[in-house]
């Protein structure tokens, strides 16, 4: 994860597939179903105030896929 010059590396050790949670759709989903997603703590880092991209990218690729990653959480510390 890189944010305004300051980066976080983090390993997603463990393979996590869990079942969708079951929905009442009545037409077939384009995006991915509901699941129960497991969390990565990647740290802290110190960022300057104000506007900045965040990249997140991986650095290795052990099978065919990556990951499915459905949100980036960045929370003020102080």
């Amino acid at each position: 994860v890189e944010i305004g010059g300051e980066s976080l590396e983090g390993v997603v050790s463990k393979v996590h597939n869990p079942e969708p949670i079951p929905s009442l759709d009545r037409v077939r989903r384009i995006e991915v179903y509901e699941k129960v997603w497991a969390p990565l703590s990647l740290g802290i880092m110190e960022l300057q105030k104000g506007r900045g991209r965040l990249a997140v990218r991986a650095l290795t690729k052990t099978g065919e896929k990556v990951i499915d990653l459905k949100a980036v959480e960045v929370r003020r510390v102080n």
